[in-house]
């Protein structure tokens, strides 16, 4: 995997920024099923694969951050959404 070969480099990794997301702007009753699933797997399926990644191990050092950086979507109404 890609974190294995940069530990390998670089050592153990100390930290973990999750900032990848998507928001495909539509309409609930317009949107197809494939858009969802498309968010769905990169602003929850990616955030739990890149901590899955590298939990156990910062866990076991007992030493690490993971943050997660999430949208001003998340907090704020837009009429087109």
């Amino acid at each position: 995997s890609a974190i294995k070969q940069a530990e390998d480099k670089y050592g153990p990794v100390d930290l973990l920024v999750n900032n990848a997301g998507v928001m495909l702007l539509g309409q609930t009753d317009t949107q197809t099923i494939e858009e969802w699933e498309k968010m769905i797997d990169v602003n929850i399926k990616g955030v739990l694969n890149g901590i899955k990644v590298v939990y156990a191990a910062m866990k076991e050092r007992k030493c690490g951050t993971i943050v997660n950086i999430s949208s001003v979507a998340g907090r704020k109404v837009f009429d087109n959404h």
